[in-house]
């Protein structure tokens, strides 16, 4: 699954390179998300199955992407500081096959929760696609760490109730 926007900057290109690179591999890809490049995107995965365009979902679509994908890919190109949807997936239990740039590391950790490879790098990411499609013990292992990790991360209520922390110790007196 890619959740995102179709903009370059986002490697959503590097994801197509990489889909039609496997050619031999039977895995699908469910895309989702809106922008410039899906014209081109479309253009580009051509009459390939495996690509499965959704535009933009939300609520119970995005929910059934969620539960139903195996990995998510993230291969952005350029620096991430605390992707969203990375941290969707690992509530969901869903290891990330992540591009190796900005902050991407620090959540995604090689094989424990996922699996990096170098921004921009389509044969790169092609390699890990294949690698988890032709290895399902190493899927549900890379879940059992993406589901850890999604445990850890903050709700949206702690997450307000520290800025409101934060807001109130800058407060003279605080």
């Amino acid at each position: 699954l890619y959740l995102g926007q179709l903009a370059g900057h986002k490697g959503i290109d590097t994801l197509i390179q990489a889909i039609l690179l496997a050619s031999s591999c039977g895995f699908i890809v469910d895309i989702a998300g809106r922008g410039d490049r899906q014209a081109g995107l479309e253009a580009l995965a051509g009459a390939d199955e495996r690509v499965r365009f959704h535009g933009f979902v939300e609520g119970s679509s995005k929910d059934r992407l969620l539960s139903e994908a195996d990995v998510l890919i993230f291969p952005s190109i350029w620096v991430e500081n605390a992707p969203m949807s990375i941290a969707e997936a690992f509530c969901y239990g869903l290891p990330v096959i992540g591009s190796r740039i900005g902050a991407i590391p620090e959540f995604v950790r090689d094989n424990i929760n996922g699996l990096l490879f170098e921004a921009g790098n389509a044969a790169g990411l092609a390699a890990s696609m294949v690698r988890l499609a032709q290895q399902p013990d190493k899927v549900r292992r890379l879940r059992h760490g993406a589901r850890r990790a999604g445990n850890g991360w903050p709700t949206p209520e702690d997450m307000a109730s520290d800025y409101v922390r934060i807001y109130r110790s800058l407060l003279p007196g605080g």
